[in-house]
C-alpha cells in the first residue's frame, strides 16, 4: 500500500498592537514595535495534520482559533502573557494566524528569553490550574475536537526571526470503512448507524505539561462521512487515549438489527489514527486493520500493530443450565427451556398467556429463536411479544425488545416452518417475558423451546 505524508505549513503571524494614536497604528507593520517592545511572530514547518469539520481533512479553517501563553523562560506558565487568541485567516493547508484584536498581541519582554505554549481550538475560559476540558460525545464536528497541544518552543530569544511552534494530537481516531457481507440480507446502509459504548468522552489536558486525565464515558455515535451508498458507510470518531479497551465496543445498527464488534485494539494512543475494513455478515462482524495515514509524530500516524489481523465478533446460543421458567397456565412447561426439539414435547395452554425465564443474572439479549408446537392441528402460536426487566412480576416493569408473528398456521412437522427469529435492538435484563395474546385459532398456544442469543 502506497505510504502517505501530510505536511501543513502554517505561518502564525502576530499582527502589531496599536499605538497611543490611531493614524501611528494604521502605518504600523509586522515588524514594528510597540513601547519599545517587540511583537512575536510565529511560524511553523511540517506541521501537524489537522482535522477538518468532517474529516481527516489537511486543512486548516478560516476562524480556526488557537490560544497561546508566553512566560520567561524558567518561570511558571501563568506568569506572562494568558490564553491569547489568534485566529485563522484562510481555510487552506497553509495560512497565517493573527490576534483577534490588538490587545491579544503577544510580545517579547524588556529584557531575558521566553518559552510558548500554544493549543487548539481555542477556549476563553481556563481554570487556574490550567486544565483544558475535553468533552468527545458530540461527534459532528470533528475539527473541534482535534486537540493540539505545542510546547516545543522554549529559551527563546527576541532576536529570533521567527518562533516554530509544533502542534501534537492529543486525541486518537477510530476510522471505520463498513461494507455489506454477501450473505447479509439488509437491504440499505444509508441510514446506519454506529455507536461506541464504554469508551472515556470526557477528560482534562493540563496546558502546563501535556498530562491527559480521563474522566466518564457514556455511549456516543460516530459521525457519518458523505460518502454513503446502499452497500457502504465510512465512520469517524475522535476518541480520548485508553491504555485498555476492556468493557467497551462498536455497535452497528441498520433497520433494526444490531452487529456488535468489541475485539477492538488493546488501547488507544495519543495521535494515532486507526482504520478498519468492516465487512458485516448475518452473524458476524469481520474488521481488517488497514494503513490509511504515515507521518511525522506530530502528524496523524497509523497503529500498524493490528495490521492483517482479522478480528470477528460471532452471535452465539447461551447455555440455559441454571435457568427457570415460570408459565401462566397450562402444561408442558418444562419442555421450554429443555433443548429437545421432540416433535410431541411442547407447553400448551387455552388462554392469554405469559411466560417468564429467569436467566439467572443480566443478560444483554441480542436475538431470540422461539419454536412453537409442529404436530398438524397444535401450531396455533400467532404473535410473539418479547420483553426484559429484571423482576419475576408479570405485571411489574417490563421493556419491549422484539416482536414477530408467524406468517400462518403450522403443523408440517418440519422445524423450519415454525421457528421464528427476532433480532433485538436493544436490552439488557435478568428476567425475558414472552406474551401471547393472540392465537390462529381461539387462545390456543404451543410453545416447544425458546432459545437466546448474544454476542461473544
Amino acid at each position: 500500500m502506497k505510504k502517505i505524508k501530510y505536511y501543513l505549513a502554517t505561518a502564525i503571524v502576530l499582527a502589531i498592537g496599536m499605538s497611543c494614536s490611531d493614524k501611528e497604528a494604521d502605518t504600523e507593520t509586522a515588524n514594528s514595535s510597540r513601547n519599545g517592545l517587540t511583537p512575536v511572530k510565529f511560524s511553523t514547518q511540517s506541521l501537524v495534520t489537522k482535522t477538518s469539520t468532517t474529516g481527516n481533512v489537511t486543512t486548516w479553517t478560516a476562524g480556526d482559533n488557537v490560544g497561546i501563553y508566553a512566560f520567561e523562560t524558567g518561570s511558571a506558565i501563568g506568569s506572562g502573557a494568558l490564553n491569547k487568541q489568534y485566529s485563522a485567516a484562510t481555510s487552506a493547508a497553509t495560512t497565517t494566524f493573527t490576534p483577534v484584536d490588538a490587545e491579544q498581541t503577544v510580545y517579547y519582554p524588556e529584557e531575558g528569553n521566553v518559552d510558548f505554549v500554544a493549543y487548539y481550538p481555542y477556549k476563553s475560559t481556563i481554570s487556574d490550574g490550567y486544565g483544558y476540558p475535553i468533552d468527545v460525545s458530540d461527534q459532528s464536528n470533528q475539527g473541534a475536537l482535534d486537540m493540539l497541544w505545542s510546547n516545543n518552543a522554549t529559551n527563546v530569544a527576541e532576536s529570533t526571526n521567527a518562533v516554530n511552534l509544533q502542534f501534537e494530537h492529543q486525541l486518537a481516531k477510530l476510522v471505520l470503512h463498513v461494507n455489506k457481507g454477501t450473505e447479509l440480507a439488509l437491504a440499505d446502509f444509508s441510514a446506519m448507524t454506529v455507536q461506541f459504548d464504554g469508551f472515556t468522552t470526557t477528560a482534562s489536558l493540563n496546558l502546563a505539561d501535556g498530562t491527559l486525565s480521563s474522566g466518564t464515558a457514556t455511549p456516543f455515535n460516530a459521525l457519518k462521512l458523505p460518502t454513503v451508498t446502499g452497500d457502504d458507510a465510512t465512520f469517524e470518531a475522535t476518541l480520548i487515549p485508553t491504555s485498555s479497551t476492556t468493557g467497551s465496543r462498536v455497535i452497528f445498527t441498520s433497520e433494526g438489527k444490531k452487529y456488535v464488534w468489541d475485539d477492538l485494539p488493546a488501547s488507544i494512543q495519543q495521535g494515532k489514527v486507526y482504520s478498519y475494513i468492516i465487512t458485516i455478515e448475518e452473524n458476524t462482524v469481520v474488521a481488517v486493520a488497514v494503513n490509511s495515514f504515515e507521518g511525522d509524530i506530530d502528524n496523524w500516524t497509523s497503529q500498524t500493530q493490528y495490521n492483517d489481523t482479522t478480528k470477528e465478533v460471532k452471535l452465539v446460543k447461551l447455555s440455559k443450565a441454571g435457568w427457570t421458567v415460570t408459565v401462566s397456565g397450562g402444561t408442558g412447561d418444562e419442555f421450554i427451556l429443555d433443548d429437545d426439539l421432540t416433535i410431541a414435547n411442547y407447553w400448551v395452554v387455552n388462554d392469554v398467556a405469559w411466560i417468564i425465564i429467569d436467566m439467572q443474572a443480566p443478560v444483554e439479549v441480542s436475538k431470540i429463536v422461539t419454536v412453537r408446537g409442529r404436530q398438524w392441528g397444535n401450531s396455533h402460536t400467532k404473535t410473539l411479544k418479547y420483553f426484559i426487566g429484571d423482576t419475576d412480576d408479570p405485571d411489574g416493569t417490563w421493556t419491549s425488545i422484539a416482536t414477530g408473528a408467524y406468517p400462518g398456521e403450522g403443523g408440517s412437522g418440519v422445524l423450519a416452518d415454525e421457528t421464528l427469529s427476532l433480532t433485538v435492538a436493544s436490552g439488557t435484563g435478568r428476567y425475558l417475558k414472552l406474551l401471547l395474546d393472540d392465537s390462529i385459532w381461539q387462545q390456543y398456544h404451543q410453545i416447544c423451546e425458546i432459545d437466546v442469543w448474544v454476542y461473544e
